[in-house]
């Protein structure tokens, strides 16, 4: 968590942010200053961190994971139906570890914009896979309750299969 935080405020002063410690909100997250937006994550012994300097309303999440398949009874808890039976043809190959995935990007961006705990059911993801397979986009929709609390935000987002990993990255902003 430390090398996440201090690379994330290297980040920031590259970006001229205020100096000073990166804040920690209630729940332990990065308190990100006022005008930037962050997120890190950690897997396999490897860090990941992002921060942007964007327009208040809009945020950014990134998620790391291994390229490893999702345990069914993971896969029956956080994937919709649809996304269950659109990603049992195959591909992308381990659609389903994708799809957690990016949903984790999608938390982590819209947490500190809404203050809410997104549930997996709240955020429906659809892969789309560039020629190869090996990375491609995600489109999200909001089902269930998150139409009625989140149809004010739009969010897409890019993955990338690399080394025995899974990266996912997305960009959530205000509806037009």
């Amino acid at each position: 968590m430390l090398t996440g935080r201090s690379l994330a405020r290297a980040a920031l002063a590259e970006l001229g942010a205020p100096a000073g410690p990166l804040g920690r909100r209630e729940d332990r997250s990065p308190a990100w200053p006022e005008g930037f937006s962050g997120s890190i994550t950690h897997a396999d012994g490897w860090c990941l961190v992002v921060v942007a300097r964007l327009p208040t309303g809009w945020g950014v999440g990134i998620d790391l994971d291994g390229d490893r398949p999702l345990p069914a009874a993971v896969a029956s808890r956080v994937l919709l139906p649809g996304e269950r039976t659109r990603l049992a043809a195959g591909s992308p190959p381990r659609g389903e570890t994708l799809a957690f995935s990016a949903k984790e990007s999608v938390f982590k961006a819209v947490n500190p914009l809404t203050g809410r705990w997104l549930e997996h059911h709240d955020v429906g993801i659809d892969l789309i896979a560039k020629a190869g397979g090996g990375e491609g986009e995600f489109t999200v929709a909001w089902p269930g309750r998150g139409r009625r609390d989140l149809s004010h935000l739009v969010a897409e987002g890019r993955w990338v299969r690399r080394g025995g990993l899974v990266a996912t990255g997305c960009v959530v902003r205000p509806h037009p």
